[in-house]
């Protein structure tokens, strides 16, 4: 059995083993210096590329379609009178017919936001007793019709208009309208025809008096309650109370 004598160091106590020992913790620190160092650098790098290179959300545009305004409608007064002028020259009942289809209204509103209620004695023209046949739109009959329209004068020396409106079918009747009123109905100005409502607000007759064969003739129409037109039909109605 050997044993070191007295004295003698052992390796740990060397100062090579202290050396080793030592110069392996500044090793480990340097490591780990390293990477801390790495990390900050990496994070440095980051920091700059998100300051210099900066991301903008996506942004879609969409066209945006510019709505124009419609133009504002407005009844042509002028086309229609050169119908009317035609149509109440016509000479016989077969040209009233075939002139009438011109002037049929298919707006009542637009008409009658450039009509004005007029005076009876604008109507004079219309006045009297007419007889007839009213036709629908397929030209097929669809009632016979009466239609009176005379002047009355009133005590305070003003004159209200006075008649009837009917129509019969198969001998009965299906309307009938007595009216006394100091506005018989509308007018455009300038023109020939006469709108009148007398069996109530939704029913119109447009009428117009032809000249040589002294026969009244137009449009029944029907307004609803959302405003829309309906054409019942149309008439040519022959004077009787004057031959």
């Amino acid at each position: 059995m050997t044993g070191r004598n007295y004295g003698e160091k052992t390796f740990r106590e060397t100062d090579e083993y202290k050396n080793l020992i030592s110069a392996q913790e500044e090793l480990k620190f340097t490591r780990a210096e390293l990477e801390t160092v790495k990390t900050e650098a990496q994070n440095i790098a980051e920091r700059a590329i998100a300051n210099h290179v900066k991301l903008e959300p996506a942004v879609i545009k969409v066209p945006v379609e510019k709505t124009v305004p419609s133009p504002k409608k407005v009844f042509d007064a002028n086309k229609l009178r050169s119908y009317e002028w035609i149509l109440t020259n016509s000479q016989n009942r077969e040209d009233v017919q075939k002139n009438l289809k011109n002037v049929e209204i298919k707006d009542l509103n637009l008409f009658l936001a450039s009509a004005k209620e007029t005076p009876v004695e604008s109507f004079e023209p219309i006045f009297g007793t007419y007889r007839g046949r009213m036709f629908d739109i397929d030209k097929k009959e669809y009632a016979s019709m009466l239609m009176k329209i005379n002047a009355v004068p009133k005590g305070d020396g003003n004159t209200f208009a006075k008649g009837e409106v009917r129509l019969f079918n198969n001998g009965n009747e299906t309307l009938g309208s007595d009216f006394e009123t100091e506005t018989l109905g509308y007018i455009v100005s300038g023109t020939h025809g006469f709108l009148i409502n007398p069996a109530g607000e939704n029913k119109f007759w447009q009428l117009y008096k032809v000249k040589d064969t002294q026969q009244l003739t137009g449009y029944m129409y029907e307004k609803s309650a959302l405003g829309k037109t309906r054409t019942i039909g149309s008439f040519v109605l022959n004077r009787t109370d004057k031959f």
